[in-house]
């Protein structure tokens, strides 16, 4: 039925795409791996915007932990993309931002360890919310 169904072959595709990233995750957030199980999310919390508008079933208080990973995943992804903004900033001009760079980095740091204790704690339990 899968093979038909191309909302439900794209909901498991992202279902598998944001567990290959959790798993990724818990050994150590990258860029990628965070921005992977974020766009998961988001495609995942469409799918339960349009169930809920075909069978009225509710889904938001199930999701509660997969959002605050998410925001999570946001901070350190804000971090990240921040540190690069810099870096070309500095090679375009011609400029330097060591300690704002210091900065970025050091709450980068802590908000990566953040987002590792995070992904390890979220279960198999918490993932209920996609099914």
């Amino acid at each position: 039925m899968a093979s038909n169904n191309l909302i439900l072959k794209n909901w498991l595709l992202q279902e598998q795409n944001f567990n290959d990233n959790l798993i990724l995750s818990r050994k150590r957030p990258t860029k990628i791996s965070v921005h992977d199980i974020r766009v998961a999310v988001k495609k995942l919390r469409s799918y339960l915007r349009l169930k809920e508008e075909i069978t009225g079933d509710k889904w938001k208080e199930s999701f509660s932990k997969i959002s605050a990973l998410f925001k999570t995943f946001g901070r350190l992804r804000d971090y990240d993309m921040s540190l690069i903004l810099v870096r070309k900033l500095e090679r375009k001009e011609l400029l330097s931002f060591i300690f704002f760079k210091e900065y970025l980095s050091v709450n980068r740091s802590l908000t990566r360890k953040w987002a590792k204790q995070d992904a390890l704690k979220f279960n198999d339990q918490d993932a209920d919310a996609f099914n």
